[in-house]
């Protein structure tokens, strides 16, 4: 795009999100930022330019139907112009020119324990250390430049650096947004048995969801949830739906519609994904069915985007959250290593671009009180958070074994090696090979597949699966 700085003829006016980008952050086709009160944007503020909006922008490219006419805008989105860019995120202010930005939860009627409700998110887009906001930049600024961005980015521990969209403070979805009463109107009856389906079947070892979210989806409270995952929840737990589990009368589930109108929604999430975003693409890979080697690299990209790849344990951020956000994180990378060896695709996730600390048992939110006889039982949560921990561990060990053999690189020296490969490669084994034998050795008793013979089905087999595939 071919553009030219003109002088202004007087200072920009403050604008709205859905409004143009001034002239420079068009040109750098870079988001453009003007925080309330201000008359610059964020980058013009940064780079000490003038901020202008002279040049006319550059006419869009329509979209065309099979007979060459335009789409309508409205058919391609169930929210409407007026719903877009509702995201709730964080507020931060700044009370003086040498105050540390505070972090602050936008008004809401949800807790702050729940980090991924959309009217409760703590996070805005991560400012990467090589963009022309980069976080060294920010702290540089004078306390003149401070105050433009009073309420544009947030630090949660003093380095890391987020631009915070302060767009609007309204819920990304209200209660009767269309896309919302269209994942509950497919679901219908069934909704609430499909929730119970998943905190018995898939919640207690996958624990990417909040407990307390839950017993609102089970109790038909569904207003505060996003579409995009509550359908795609809906569309996993249908999988044991068809295989015959009791629910209660009603029509039956769509199964189709669902995953239709799950992979629509988070298509449209990728615009401005949250960490629901990242929940629901996880729920949807666990589907034989999905081929998931695109939707892993979306998923990657999504995380780094709110930077579910940094060590989150120092920042200003509620124990929930950050519980979560590790939670979310391990389940990524288990995700990302088992496809690339699957698909024979190289990772996404590499090991020096990621910060996330181990998983300990502070990451895992209490167990809410559980009536005895009640399914799933506390028992069922302890042995799947194990599990989960255990699988974590084991997938460390894949991504070495991918490392060892399978990039270009290993293949390469390899394959130079001639005559000596098979040597090298004995080599390279050995360690690995040990290091999965003391993995095996340090399983507890519990978790062990031999003691899971009761007849009824167990999540402990799929580790030992992926166990033996990886050896």
């Amino acid at each position: 795009m071919e553009t030219s700085m003109k002088p202004s003829k007087g200072p920009a006016a403050p604008r709205g999100r859905r409004e143009r980008p001034c002239d420079a952050c068009r040109k750098r086709k870079s988001k453009c930022v003007v925080n309330d009160g201000q008359k610059i944007c964020a980058a013009c503020g940064v780079h000490g330019q003038e901020c202008t909006y002279v040049e006319d922008p550059q006419p869009r490219k329509r979209k065309l139907d099979g007979e060459g006419k335009e789409v309508d805008a409205t058919k391609r989105r169930f929210a409407t112009p007026s719903q877009e860019g509702t995201e709730n995120r964080t507020i931060i202010k700044r009370e003086n020119s040498n105050a540390q930005p505070k972090l602050e939860q936008t008004p809401s009627t949800r807790s702050s324990q729940n980090p991924t409700s959309v009217k409760s998110q703590h996070y805005g887009t991560h400012i990467g250390p090589t963009t022309e906001l980069e976080p060294i930049l920010l702290d540089l600024s004078s306390s003149k430049d401070s105050s433009i961005f009073g309420s544009s980015y947030q630090k949660p521990d003093g380095r890391t650096a987020f631009l915070v969209d302060k767009s609007s403070t309204e819920t990304v979805y209200a209660a009767n947004s269309p896309a919302l009463q269209a994942v509950v109107r497919l679901a219908g009856a069934q909704g609430p048995p499909l929730v119970q389906i998943y905190k018995t079947v898939v919640h207690p070892s996958f624990r990417i969801i909040e407990d307390s979210l839950l017993q609102e989806l089970e109790a038909g409270q569904w207003s505060s949830a996003d579409p995009v995952l509550l359908c795609a929840l809906y569309c996993l737990a249908a999988t044991w739906l068809r295989s015959g589990t009791p629910t209660s009368a009603g029509s039956p589930v769509d199964a189709v519609q669902l995953e239709d109108l799950a992979f629509r929604l988070f298509g449209e999430s990728l615009r401005r994904p949250l960490l629901s975003t990242v929940q629901a693409g996880l729920l949807l890979m666990q589907k034989s069915t999905i081929d998931t080697k695109s939707l892993n690299t979306q998923l990657v990209g999504v995380a780094h985007e709110l930077g579910l790849h940094l060590d989150c344990s120092t920042w200003t951020i509620n124990a929930a959250e950050k519980g979560l956000r590790k939670r979310l994180a391990w389940a990524l990378y288990m995700q990302d290593k088992w496809c690339a060896l699957i698909h024979g695709r190289p990772s996404a996730i590499f090991s020096t671009n990621w910060d996330v600390r181990p998983l300990n048992d502070g990451d895992f939110a209490p167990v809410p009180s559980i009536s005895p006889g009640s399914q799933p039982s506390l028992a069922d949560f302890e042995q799947g958070q194990a599990l989960f921990g255990q699988m974590a561990s084991l997938t460390e060990l894949l991504s070495n074994i991918l490392d060892t053999f399978f990039t270009l690189q290993a293949m390469r020296e390899i394959h130079d090696a001639g005559q000596e490969g098979t040597r090298l490669i004995l080599k390279r084994a050995k360690p690995v090979q040990m290091s999965l034998k003391d993995w095996f050795t340090r399983i507890p008793p519990n978790l062990k597949l031999d003691s899971n013979m009761t007849g009824t089905p167990s999540s402990a087999g799929k580790y030992f699966q992926q166990y033996a595939f990886a050896s």
